[in-house]
């Protein structure tokens, strides 16, 4: 793997010294020796700025005529004082300032710089009112965001907006070809440039760069240049602490202009040599996503005791836990008497007691710190370096560490949320997709289940970096089949995944991992029909997971002794408890619930022709139902059940 990964960094390299050698000159200098008699840059250039003049003339002089007619003007009134406005405007007009070039690298002789501004147009975009629906609903016109530039080609619109949109918020629609650079986002995103193969419109997060349509092989060539220069484009950025990139930035980018034929041959050489080195990439990536299966696939037959002969003359591994628990304890009691007696003496070493978990915490953290480079905002808060535990069935290393930003996982929440709440972006498979997909655009590098894990950390330890929830999901009318199916398909996702990698998922995990919340969804489809409804039961998922830390108080009654479905409907009580369903002296499904009587009318058990959510009931025939005990600690107090009495559904799932 560590070849592999070497090799794909030499990948990454060779690509930036291909875009850098080609913008130089380098790339093409045998070719300029073979065509020495082709129309120098500075030519095409003049030509250019010509054209540009009389565009922007034609443009200045559309605008007139239509406010002219809107004031009431004859057609023959606006033709014959158009001559003397175009001389007005003719003599107003500013041609573009060449770039500094004292700083500048040498170009070939037949090259020449010029600025963004005078072989283009650039432009930006904005974001309709989220809160005005006209703007949006039933909207057909393509709009892009900065997310976007992640890929060489926009083929996709980000959302829709309406004409009412573009013509109340001056949105303009750019057509296809139009480069887009990236104006904001601390991150890989700002400075990153792509190209519309739609006709769009944009957001003021990015630029447009519009070519004329005569001037195709300028701008395929000028994206070749921006992409060679990203580094530098991301240094001119302005402002505190999160610089961005502004329309006058953009305009005043110097760039080497090579002749016409060049640019094209430019960019052919390119393309040629990066498609080489895009498919070896994928090699690499097909071969370590086979070493990374490879290596799960021995750490688990190790741990199946399947890797090496088994010596039926070895120490049975009982006894090396027996003797581990033993010199735990003896190692506990003396570091008892220790502690004592350094306070009676008065040599404990300090004014208080070490936190709990800091030497641990420190350890996580210094970890982190030497394998990955820390970040500004990692140095002024440690705790945002933490990476959370990882469990996905992608093969990775369940504790594999992230180190990643809360500032950027704050941002991307911030960009992606519309006014919902943390776990409405967990629990909505659309909201958690822009989500990562901002995240990603703010250069967090790390798994999905780790990036949505670490939001749980920061709304746990750095709430006050988070929006407030202007927004708030409404429950279905109908809650009893979801909560039901929820807490069933969690129950048979945590068990398959167990037996599959020998560590059952939290909760969290379970719905911060897409893979793992894909499997929740498939198996929920096959408990209920789910009519397309996936995040009703996500959200009741993650509701059991407050369910844990709930408190009820007190006692609630207990059955006597297990009474018929019905009777124990009516009569179980309609707060939490611990509830066994039987079929004659069988156990058949041990459960805690807030709400017993609730959750036995979920159940169907009502009526011999109730619906049943789940059909294993109707099979096994559950007849009685008796009540554990109180809702204090019903978790553990259900897992106790369950071991002891093994009901029958419950090994099932």
């Amino acid at each position: 793997m560590a070849a592999l990964e070497g090799a794909r960094a030499k990948l990454r390299r060779l690509r930036a010294s291909v875009l850098k050698s080609a913008v130089e000159g380098r790339l093409t200098a045998d070719w300029r020796a073979e065509h020495k008699d082709i129309e120098p840059a500075s030519e095409l250039l003049e030509r250019i700025l010509v054209e540009r003049r009389e565009r922007q003339l034609a443009a200045q002089l559309d605008k007139w005529r239509a406010r002219k007619a809107k004031a009431g003007w004859t057609a023959e009134r606006i033709a014959a004082a158009e001559p003397a406005e175009r001389t007005k405007l003719a003599a107003k007009y500013q041609e573009p300032k060449g770039p500094a070039t004292d700083d500048l690298p040498e170009l070939p002789a037949t090259w020449c710089w010029a600025t963004v501004e005078a072989i283009c147009d650039v432009f930006t975009g904005t974001t309709p009112n989220r809160g005005t629906a006209r703007f949006y609903e039933n909207g057909s016109i393509p709009w892009i965001t900065s997310t976007a530039v992640n890929h060489d080609f926009v083929d996709k619109e980000t959302e829709f907006v309406t004409e009412a949109a573009t013509l109340e918020t001056r949105l303009a629609l750019y057509p296809a070809g139009t480069l887009l650079i990236a104006l904001y986002g601390e991150g890989k995103t700002r400075g990153m440039v792509t190209e519309l193969r739609i006709d769009a419109t944009i957001n003021q997060a990015l630029a447009a760069l519009c070519f004329p349509r005569n001037q195709t092989g300028l701008r395929d060539y000028s994206k070749v240049f921006l992409k060679a220069n990203y580094a530098s484009l991301r240094r001119k950025a302005a402002g505190g602490m999160q610089p961005n990139l502004n329309l006058s930035l953009v305009n005043a980018i110097a760039v080497a202009v090579p002749p016409l034929a060049e640019q094209a041959e430019i960019v052919r050489r390119v393309d040629e040599q990066l498609s080489r080195i895009d498919a070896a990439e994928k090699v690499i990536d097909t071969g370590l996503a086979r070493a990374k299966r490879l290596r799960q696939a021995i750490l688990k037959r190790a741990f199946a005791g399947r890797l090496v002969p088994q010596d039926p003359r070895d120490e049975p591994a009982s006894m090396l836990l027996e003797r581990i628990r033993a010199e735990r304890a003896a190692a506990a009691a003396s570091n008892g008497k220790t502690t004592r007696a350094s306070i009676k003496n008065g040599t404990g070493g300090g004014d208080a007691p070490a936190r709990k978990g800091t030497k641990k915490e420190a350890t996580r953290v210094a970890a982190v710190a030497k394998s990955t480079p820390p970040t500004e905002s990692a140095i002024r808060n440690p705790q945002s370096a933490i990476a959370p535990k990882q469990l996905s069935l992608l093969g990775d290393e369940p504790e594999a560490a992230h180190a990643i930003d809360a500032e950027q996982i704050a941002a991307a929440f911030q960009r992606s949320h519309d006014g919902y709440s943390t776990d409405y972006v967990l629990a909505s498979p659309e909201a958690n997709a822009r989500f990562l997909d901002a995240a990603a655009s703010l250069g967090v590098d790390a798994p999905a289940v780790a990036i949505n894990k670490h939001l749980l950390i920061v709304r746990k330890t750095q709430k006050g970096l988070l929006p407030k929830t202007s927004r708030r999901y409404r429950n279905p009318a109908d809650l009893d089949p979801f909560e039901f199916v929820a807490e069933w398909a969690v129950r048979i996702v945590q068990r398959k995944v167990k037996k599959e990698l020998g560590r059952e998922p939290s909760l969290d995990t379970l719905l911060c991992d897409p893979e793992l919340a894909k499997r929740f969804d498939e198996i929920a489809a096959k408990l209920k029909a789910l009519d397309g409804k996936r995040l009703p039961y996500r959200w009741f998922a993650l509701a059991l997971r407050k369910r844990k830390h709930s408190d009820a108080g007190g006692l609630v009654a207990e059955f006597a002794e297990p009474l018929p479905l019905e009777e124990a409907v009516a009569k179980a009580p309609k707060g939490p408890g611990v509830y066994q369903v039987l079929a004659g002296d069988r156990p058949l499904y041990v459960a805690a619930a807030d709400d017993v009587r609730k959750q036995l009318l979920v159940h169907g058990l009502t009526t011999g022709d109730a619906q049943r959510v789940v059909p294993a009931w109707e099979a096994r025939k559950p007849q009685t139902v008796a009540l554990l005990a109180s809702r204090q600690r019903a978790d553990e107090l259900a897992s106790a059940a369950r071991s002891t009495l093994r009901p029958q559904l419950n090994l099932v799932l």
